[in-house]
């Protein structure tokens, strides 16, 4: 079976990741894939190609520009692919524009429904727009139950045409590590004895690394042997710089960009914090929970996915106070038995609920369906 995977981005970013995730893991024998996306340096183009069964074709997609739609638009007709899977915003309006054209079944998966970080007259531009094109669209994947509730609650499109498909990790790659934490620490002069707080971020409205950097400089204040490791951040990021040092923590604070080994950087973490304002289900903090680190969570969609069943395997916060940032995350310094109890429980969930395996059969049976095999 043939598909055409769509993404307007191919950096690093929790899309891309999934995307690559899901090619990796998925049975080449039955299906081969081909990717369109831009060539973004430092990201998952040079994997993509390691994955058996895949090719990729380099194309901008945004700005949105017509020569890009025609070349996909030839493409697709020459090739005679039998579906196109478009990941966000940006592929979600090509691929389906394309899909009328040529007759080529789509889906497209959400990966966060990105909106709130607009003018109202763009978010209804927006929503109005998602919501028509849901209409020319076979099936809508959502990446966790709460995106979904979500969507169903702006009318973007109905239950009977969404299909859930969290987002996952391969626990096998990603689990505690049976090593002590001191390689990993001393490669990134981080002394054995402090206390790390990691994040995965990016500097935008949504993401919201400028209350984290307020949060952690009270935990610095109370505790100076403490660092806070910003991955996905620039360390010449200049908002971020100009902001810790006004917070008086640059020395301990540290911004990795554009990171694949995270497996390996998670391991030298105590504590996992996320303060975004929305997710579709974030990568990082099932990583995270994976390698049994407790993590502490902004309550908000997405996130409130992994709060749906009475647990004690993550930390809610249900404001945006910094206070209560610091009061949750200075109980699990102040209480190791606690912090690594939640950490074995978060695990268990990852490998219930958040397995790449379950994940990647899911939607391998949700592509059979448009196999023309099958008709």
């Amino acid at each position: 079976m043939k598909i055409l995977q769509v993404n307007g981005r191919s950096d690093l970013s929790g899309g891309p990741i999934a995307m690559l995730r899901l090619l990796q893991k998925m049975n080449s024998s039955k299906f081969s894939h081909t990717v369109f996306c831009p060539s973004e340096p430092n990201g998952i183009i040079s994997d993509i190609e390691k994955c058996p069964n895949c090719t990729v074709i380099s194309s901008k997609l945004i700005p949105f520009n017509f020569l890009s739609l025609i070349k996909m638009v030839r493409f697709l007709k020459k090739e005679k692919f039998d579906l196109t899977h478009s990941h966000g915003k940006a592929a979600g309006v090509y691929s389906r524009i394309v899909g009328k054209i040529t007759g080529v079944p789509v889906i497209h998966q959400l990966h966060g429904i990105h909106y709130k970080q607009y003018p109202k007259i763009i978010q209804f531009l927006y929503l109005s727009l998602e919501s028509f094109f849901s209409h020319w669209s076979k099936t809508i994947i959502c990446v966790s139950e709460s995106e979904r509730d979500e969507g169903l609650k702006l009318r973007l499109f109905n239950k009977k045409e969404s299909v859930v498909i969290n987002n996952s990790v391969d626990t096998t790659k990603f689990k505690p590590s049976m090593e002590s934490h001191a390689k990993p620490r001393e490669q990134n002069g981080i002394p054995l004895e402090a206390k790390v707080i990691l994040s995965i971020s990016r500097v935008c409205y949504q993401k919201n690394p400028e209350l984290t950097l307020d949060i952690f400089a009270k935990i610095y204040k109370n505790n100076p042997n403490s660092y806070l490791m910003l991955i996905g951040i620039s360390k010449d990021d200049y908002k971020i710089q100009k902001q810790a040092e006004s917070l008086g923590i640059q020395n301990n604070l540290l911004c990795l960009e554009n990171q694949k080994n995270i497996h390996q950087l998670l391991s030298l973490a105590d504590v996992y914090i996320s303060t975004s304002r929305w997710e579709g289900l974030s990568l990082g903090v099932i990583e995270a929970m994976a390698m049994e680190i407790p993590v502490i969570l902004s309550e908000v969609t997405g996130n409130e996915e992994l709060k749906r069943k009475d647990n004690n395997e993550v930390l809610f916060i249900s404001s945006n106070l910094v206070s209560d940032y610091v009061q949750a995350i200075e109980h699990l310094f102040q209480n190791e038995s606690y912090a690594s109890q939640m950490g074995q429980l978060a695990r268990e969930k990852v490998k219930n609920e958040y397995n790449l395996l379950n994940s990647t059969k899911k939607m391998e049976k949700v592509y059979l369906t448009f196999d023309p095999k099958n008709k």
